[in-house]
């Protein structure tokens, strides 16, 4: 698989965890905050569809309750604000925080496909990612539009680390397999320009032009 597919998928993955976290988000605030509107006082029974837990001055700073697709456990500041939420459902486990101005910052997920920690900036753009699955270990960090600028690596063939610029196109990228290490530069295009390799303790440079014709090799 090639670093492009790898991006992508890397990036495929990012946006299915957060639409998923965000629609479980969602479904738990509507279900608890219907939970506490509905209720004014500590249940009694020790069974119920949703729990509250207020505080001496009678607000709700925790609910537990049931959604469409799992329970949700949503914890609510002096203000009435919940910076965060916690789903599970069958499709996994999810956990949600929120800054002090409602905009999600932190997104952790576990699922079938591996666990996941998705950081994002002031605006709720994705600015870093970290992924575990069977394919291996994977973590991005993403510029303001929220594309992925450095991703690193960890697969079975080996480990790798890939710069990427604003347009989306290959840079530089570092590779370590079992045959050796590997650098290549790459124009604005994406086209490879230079690649230094060493193999065993033979090291080896090739120059090519934008058209990839060879113009040097060393040795």
């Amino acid at each position: 698989m090639t670093t492009e597919e790898r991006l992508a998928r890397l990036e495929r993955k990012n946006r299915r965890l957060t639409i998923a976290l965000v629609a479980m988000g969602l479904a738990v605030t509507l279900v608890l905050t219907a939970g506490v509107q509905q209720s004014e006082q500590v249940p009694e029974a020790a069974k119920a569809r949703s729990f509250i837990l207020l505080d001496a001055d009678g607000k709700p700073r925790a609910a537990l309750g049931m959604t469409g697709s799992g329970a949700g456990l949503a914890f609510f500041d002096e203000n009435g604000k919940s910076p965060a939420l916690l789903g599970v459902s069958n499709s996994g486990v999810g956990l949600r925080l929120l800054d002090e101005h409602g905009k999600q910052r932190v997104s952790l997920a576990l699922n079938k496909d591996g666990p996941s920690l998705n950081l994002a900036d002031e605006n709720e753009k994705l600015r870093a990612g970290v992924q575990v699955g069977k394919a291996g270990a994977g973590l991005s960090l993403m510029g303001e539009n929220g594309k992925p600028l450095a991703v690193m690596q960890v697969v079975k063939e080996g480990p790798s680390f890939a710069l990427i610029d604003e347009g989306g196109k290959p840079r530089a990228s570092l590779r370590l397999t079992d045959a050796g290490t590997a650098l290549g530069l790459a124009d604005e295009n994406g086209k490879p320009l230079v690649a230094i390799g060493v193999a065993g303790n033979v090291p080896a440079l090739d120059l090519t032009d934008r058209y990839g014709r060879l113009l040097r090799h060393l040795p």
